[in-house]
């Protein structure tokens, strides 16, 4: 699966010696966001979890077709109606 990276955040969560790191990742492709979360006390394994996310994200959509929002309905019911 092809795609570009499109952001790469580090945050602390806790303090400490056992400090948990946040990572956020979003993804881009065939011109889709995708953002992916993961948090450990190995910022390594977070950004694995984060990236991992946002491709499943990825292949969920893909499998899915284009994503219905609440403003699409709205929309699909509106351009039914004055069809009637």
């Amino acid at each position: 699966m092809d795609g570009e990276l499109d952001e790469f955040a580090v945050q602390a969560i806790t303090a400490g010696m056992d400090a948990v790191g946040e990572v956020t990742v979003r993804l881009r492709h065939e011109g889709t966001l995708s953002a992916g979360h993961g948090a450990d006390t190995d910022i390594i394994v977070a950004a694995a979890k984060a990236y991992v996310q946002a491709l499943n994200r990825v292949a969920a959509s893909r499998a899915s077709g284009p994503r219905l929002t609440p403003e699409r309905m709205g929309a699909e019911r509106v351009g039914t109606e004055v069809a009637k």
